[in-house]
């Protein structure tokens, strides 16, 4: 029964036991009761208990024990007999019933439990609480916490880093609270009316929400969420505080579309041609994870860039929105796209118009298979163009910039293939 906590079910607030010692050769050997250590006793304000429960209360009866009533699992007695010791820091009914003994003297506090002592049983009820994820993962801030809605979003609404604490049973949730073994990582909260009770368990919503990044050494997390009975701790869980911290770019393949529109009563023809690459950048964590779904949704990751030749980059923080402005599970798409469109003084035979937009080469555009290569042809534009900066990232307002990113997009006017339009993020 590791990790229960054994409280008197009848008096709570008067069972003031502290520690009980017993004799290793006169241990009841169903129950057993450790003290916690300390330099000053003053202060001891729990105890660790270990028991061994029958299969079935009702009418199963422990070596020292005694038959339990059926109507709680949770819910038993237990005799306290021979010659073990209790300290408490009342002088208690056991120790003024105790026969005091001059050569038998003991400090002030500490008493012999005799049969004549405890005539009636005491009845112990078994409080377990029972955290359902371990470690529970949350990012920073109070939008990336344990009660954030998943994304993409569902209906109804799913919460799929929700951390639920279950109490045994029921009747024990008011003894039962929830706090922080650190609220400069974490802190810690029960949401409002979120108790709910099913049979003899009671359900909790905990929130959990990241104050500051988990140390990269620590992957398991260094915080705790505490169950707690009257100050001792009942059960914990870890919490793991994840933060964008890298990243890593992978270019697509290029992506070109011709099309050829008579206009004009089909007296003159617009050409235009569309190049798309793209770049799938991919987060991770502080562990070198990819960034958790936590920080899933819209407008998350921006952009922003400082010129080293060339134009055509933002210079100031804009989300990427294209081809969407959605972050999955880490991963965010960055659409680099180019389009050119001119108009031709005379109409395009339809054949030509089916070579145009097939990449084939056209004769009346002087042999050329995109906008950009007969732009070249008649001197418009030159044989290569070249834009340059450096690409910064930022994600939910974190600046994630390791390693450093020059993005470079070169123009080459010619025909396809080799690609016109070429896209490095190193």
């Amino acid at each position: 029964a590791e990790g229960i906590v054994a409280v008197e079910s009848h008096d709570i607030v008067n069972f003031n036991f502290r520690s009980v010692d017993w004799p290793i050769d006169n241990t009841p050997s169903n129950w057993s009761i450790a003290g916690v250590e300390d330099e000053d006793e003053d202060i001891i304000n729990q105890i660790e208990i270990t028991i061994t429960v029958p299969e079935e209360s009702e009418g199963s009866e422990g070596s020292n024990g005694v038959p339990g009533n059926g109507e709680d699992d949770n819910a038993f007695e237990l005799a306290l007999e021979g010659d073990g010791a209790i300290r408490t820091f009342d002088w208690s009914s056991h120790q003024r019933a105790q026969e005091e003994l001059e050569e038998e003297a003991r400090p002030d506090g500490v008493g012999r439990v005799q049969d004549a002592d405890n005539p009636e049983p005491l009845e112990f009820m078994l409080v377990e609480v029972e955290f359902d994820k371990d470690p529970v993962i949350v990012g920073l801030g109070e939008n990336r916490t344990s009660e954030t809605e998943a994304f993409p979003a569902t209906d109804p609404p799913t919460y799929p880093h929700r951390l639920i604490a279950t109490i045994v049973p029921k009747d024990a949730e008011d003894m039962v609270t929830f706090e922080s073994s650190d609220e400069t990582r974490i802190t810690v909260s029960e949401e409002e009316d979120s108790r709910s009770e099913e049979g003899n368990t009671t359900e909790v919503i905990v929130k959990v929400e990241g104050i500051s990044m988990t140390p990269e050494d620590s992957p398991d997390g260094d915080a705790d969420v505490r169950a707690l009975i009257d100050n001792a701790e009942v059960a914990t869980t870890k919490a793991v505080v994840i933060k964008p911290t890298s990243r890593a770019h992978e270019v697509g393949p290029l992506e070109i579309a011709n099309t050829a529109t008579l206009i004009k009563n089909e007296t003159e023809t617009e050409i235009q041609t569309y190049y798309e690459v793209i770049v799938t950048i991919t987060i991770f964590d502080q562990f070198g994870n990819q960034l958790d779904a936590i920080y899933n949704g819209t407008n998350v990751v921006e952009e922003k860039f400082v010129p080293i030749q060339g134009g055509g980059f933002v210079t100031d923080w804009v989300p990427i929105t294209f081809p969407d402005n959605e972050l999955i599970d880490g991963e965010k798409r960055d659409q680099v796209s180019d389009e050119l469109r001119m108009t031709l003084s005379w109409p395009l035979p339809s054949f030509e118009i089916q070579n145009f937009e097939a990449e084939e080469e056209v004769q009346s555009l002087q042999g050329a298979n995109n906008t950009r290569a007969y732009l070249n042809q008649i001197g418009v534009k030159p044989a290569v163009q070249v834009d340059e900066a450096k690409m910064l990232l930022r994600v939910d307002g974190h600046e994630v910039n390791d390693p450093e990113i020059t993005r470079r997009v070169e123009h080459f006017n010619r025909n396809h293939p080799p690609d016109p339009f070429v896209v490095t993020d190193e």
